[in-house]
Order: C-alpha cells, then sequence, then structure tokens
C-alpha cells in the first residue's frame, strides 16, 4: 500500500511533465495569414507577404536545356482569391552554380501592359530559386507569359526593356504563356 502511494504521486507527475513538455516540443502547423491581397500584392515578395503558403505549386510550365541536358524550369506561381490572388515566376536551377533570371509578363495578346523581373547576382547552386516580385490585381489572375534562363557566366538579365519585344529565339527556348 505505501509503494502504492508513493508510485502515483511520481506517475502523476511524470505524466503531467510529459504532457507539457510536449506542447513545446511536439510539431505544430503554424499557418501564416497573407499580408497583402490583390492590388496590394504588386511588387512584393511573396514569401515575405504570406502568400507562398497558399500558392499553387503544380507542374514546371517550361523547361530549360543546354546541349539536350535539362538544367531548369520555369514555373509559374499564383495565390488564388482563397490567398493573395497574385502571382508571380519562379525558375529553377536543375544543375550545380549557375546564375538565373526570370520575368512576369502580363496584359494584352503581346503580354506588354506591365511586367516584374529577377536576376540573381551570383550563382545558385542545384535546387535552389529566383522569383519575380508578384503581380497583383483585385481584377484576378489573368495571362501571363512566364520566362526565365539560366548561364555558366553572368550576371544575365531579362530580355531588355522588358515588356518590349522578346526575340522569337528566346520566346520559343525560354517562355511559356501560362
Amino acid at each position: 500500500m505505501k509503494i502504492r502511494l508513493l508510485i502515483m504521486p511520481i506517475f502523476v507527475a511524470l505524466l503531467l511533465m510529459a504532457t507539457i513538455f510536449g506542447s513545446f516540443s511536439g510539431s505544430h502547423k503554424v499557418s501564416a495569414a497573407a499580408l497583402c491581397y490583390g492590388d496590394s500584392c504588386h511588387g512584393k515578395n511573396p514569401n515575405t507577404m504570406g502568400c507562398g503558403s497558399t500558392a499553387y505549386y503544380g507542374a514546371p510550365i517550361k523547361s530549360l536545356y543546354r546541349n539536350g541536358v535539362k538544367i531548369g524550369e520555369v514555373h509559374n506561381r499564383y495565390s488564388g482569391s482563397n490567398g493573395c490572388l497574385a502571382q508571380w515566376e519562379r525558375t529553377l536551377n536543375l544543375s550545380n552554380n549557375q546564375y538565373a533570371e526570370g520575368s512576369i509578363r502580363w496584359g494584352g495578346i503581346n503580354y506588354n501592359s506591365g511586367w516584374q523581373t529577377v536576376s540573381s547576382p551570383w550563382v545558385i547552386g542545384y535546387g535552389a530559386t529566383v522569383y519575380t516580385p508578384m503581380y497583383g490585381t483585385n481584377s484576378g489572375i489573368g495571362a501571363s507569359l512566364n520566362c526565365g534562363s539560366l548561364s555558366l557566366s553572368g550576371p544575365i538579365y531579362p530580355p531588355n526593356p522588358p515588356p518590349g519585344y522578346v526575340s522569337g529565339t528566346y520566346k520559343t527556348n525560354n517562355c511559356q504563356a501560362n
């Protein structure tokens, strides 16, 4: 009987400690609320504004090749009306240390109403990305032209001045309408 009386408080204390410790060390999913919506997202970083957490991450829309070997991908990312109502371009490096650039262009049949661009000032490693600031509009997510490229020397930049004339070769090899 005495042993049971001694064990019971120890058991309760251990159970209480495990519960308290578990609440601090357990993995909890933290949902970040978006800090912008539509027009207020325009030109901002999708990750720092909380839009990356609600983004659609589907298949790449364009694969990038060098000498017949796949070296990267161009992605269109968007956070719909349940998130930020904005979109952006992301270029993914699938090779070793390269410079990267990307752009998203929108509006009209030639995507010449506006643009956002990005260029890496230094090489990025395998699996690293660069992404443009967001294109946000309260009227919804419309069609866009997403472009990107990778180079062993650089830095490199999107065709200038965007959205100006994009050469046929660059557009064929590096861009995809979405």
